[in-house]
C-alpha cells in the first residue's frame, strides 16, 4: 500500500502533508485563494489609500468647512475696474473668500462693506444684501456656493485602488473556471 492510497480523489480539494495529519488532510484551493485574494485586496486598497491620503485630503468633501457656505461673506467684491472711492479708506483689494473662486478670473476683488457700497453705489440701496450680493458675485463671475467637482482627486484614487482587485477577482475566477473543466468527472 502506497502513499498514494491514502490521498482522496482531487475534485476539489487538493491533498497535502500535514506534520501534525499526515497525508489526507486536504485544502480547498478555491476558498484557499479566495482568502488569499481578500487579504491581498486589502493590502492593496490600504496601500494605495496611504499613498494617496495627501491628495484624498485636499478634496472638497473631506475639507468640509461648511463656513463657506453657511452665510454670505459681510463684505461685498467689486470688480476692482469698477470700483468706487479710495483704496484703502474705502474698499481693499483682497483674493476672494472662497477657496473655489481664487482660481477664477478675476481672483480677487475689491471688498466693501455695506454701509461704503451702498454710499457709493446707491443705485443698490433699496436692494436686499442677498440680491446685491449674488448680482456682484455673477458679475466677477464667481459663485458663492461650491460648484465644482467634490471629488476631483478621490475618484481616480478610488479607482486605482478598487478596480485592480476586481479585475483580479474576475481572472482569478476565470482561471479556476477553466482549471476546473480539467478535473475527473465524478464515478457512481
Amino acid at each position: 500500500m502506497g502513499l498514494e492510497a491514502a490521498r482522496p480523489s482531487r475534485r476539489q480539494h487538493c491533498t497535502v502533508h500535514n506534520a501534525a495529519y499526515g497525508w489526507g488532510h486536504s485544502m480547498n484551493i478555491k476558498r484557499g485563494l479566495f482568502r488569499l485574494w481578500i487579504v491581498v485586496s486589502f493590502l492593496w486598497v490600504a496601500a494605495v489609500g496611504f499613498m494617496g491620503w495627501q491628495e484624498i485630503s485636499k478634496d472638497r468633501w473631506w475639507i468640509g468647512n461648511p463656513w463657506y457656505e453657511a452665510d454670505l461673506i459681510a463684505d461685498l467684491p467689486v470688480r476692482c475696474e469698477q470700483a468706487r472711492g479710495a483704496k484703502g479708506t474705502d474698499y481693499a483689494v483682497r483674493h476672494a473668500a472662497e477657496p473655489w473662486n481664487r482660481y477664477r478670473d478675476p481672483p480677487q476683488a475689491c471688498w466693501y462693506t455695506e454701509d461704503r457700497f451702498r454710499a457709493l453705489w446707491p443705485e443698490y440701496k433699496d436692494l436686499a444684501f442677498a440680491t446685491v450680493s449674488a448680482d456682484l458675485y455673477r458679475t466677477l463671475g464667481w459663485s458663492p456656493r461650491f460648484d465644482g467637482d467634490r471629488f476631483l482627486r478621490t475618484r481616480p484614487i478610488a479607482y486605482f485602488a478598487f478596480i485592480p482587485p476586481l479585475v483580479v477577482m474576475i481572472i482569478g475566477c476565470l482561471f479556476v473556471w477553466a482549471v476546473s473543466g480539467f478535473a475527473r468527472q465524478k464515478t457512481s
